[in-house]
């Protein structure tokens, strides 16, 4: 099922963020929600995830989605390995040899033992993706996932986003048409 975002309001401390916002983001497809910076892109993604209630109006056609994110923010536990990062949140019989299958595939082979805090930012990045895409979900959303990448290993996990999704639904929030392109996204402008 397709999900409808209507007529979206949401305002924080009286200074409204977003305004009568709406879109549809079709099952299955890859989905770009791109704006200047301050436009409500991270607000209205906390609203689909239910992080964050909106003032006035709906999402409609979630009620059976699970949802799966990669933040901003990393958010990985920093003493654990990466391996153990992702085990923590991946789908029924995710096993460490996928994991490291998936690891290799994003230009991490070596890291599967060390923690993350020993990580480079890039590296985190990469395992934060990796651990979205192995968890169960039929939504993925990505706020700005492909920061800090450099441009080769930006084209090398876009392409390992896109050949993992298996007609699953990727909102991803860039500021960066390329990226959009690399994915062949709908591209969705919020103003």
């Amino acid at each position: 099922m397709d999900i409808r975002v209507d007529k979206i309001c949401k305002s924080f401390n009286g200074k409204k963020v977003i305004d009568s916002f709406s879109m549809y983001i079709p099952e299955g497809s890859i989905t770009c929600l791109m704006g200047a910076s301050g436009v409500g892109k991270t607000t209205l993604a906390n609203i689909i995830m239910g992080l964050v209630q909106p003032d006035r109006g709906e999402i409609i056609g979630l009620s059976d989605k699970r949802i799966a994110a990669v933040f901003q923010e990393d958010r990985l536990i920093e003493h654990w390995d990466a391996s153990r990062n992702i085990l923590l949140v991946s789908k029924k019989g995710v096993n460490e040899v996928e994991v490291e299958k998936h690891l290799s595939e994003v230009g991490l082979a070596d890291c599967k033992a060390k923690p993350a805090r020993e990580l480079s930012g890039g590296m985190r990045r990469r395992l934060a993706i990796v651990r979205a895409m192995l968890s169960d979900y039929d939504l993925l959303i990505m706020d700005e996932p492909f920061k800090g990448l450099d441009d080769e290993l930006k084209k090398q996990v876009i392409a390992y986003v896109r050949s993992n999704l298996k007609g699953r639904t990727l909102l991803v929030i860039t500021h960066d048409r390329k990226e959009a392109e690399m994915l062949e996204a709908r591209i969705v402008e919020m103003a």
